[in-house]
């Protein structure tokens, strides 16, 4: 993931905090799991929370969880309808 994708966030502060909730959240390091699609993703709804106020490691990581939990559930709910409907 490269610094381009973080060029609207100014400060080096903040972007050095989005990589940390990146990292702690597994979508970078060595032991990253996520595909490309993925991070990008993460990435995309951390900049949108970090515009929209929210700036604290704790917070970021809790809005990335809750997105995650609901990207999950949706996807179990579809393919639970998928396999009924077969």
């Amino acid at each position: 993931m490269s610094s381009t994708h973080l060029s609207e966030i100014d400060d080096s502060t903040n972007i050095g905090l989005i990589r940390t909730v990146l990292r702690s959240a597994g979508f970078r390091g060595s032991h990253a799991v996520a595909d490309p699609e993925e991070k990008r993703a993460a990435l995309t709804f951390l900049k949108s929370e970090f515009r929209n106020g929210i700036s604290s490691e704790n917070e970021l990581l809790s809005a990335l969880k809750r997105r995650d939990d609901l990207c999950h559930r949706h996807f179990a709910e579809c393919r639970g309808i998928s396999q009924t409907a077969s």
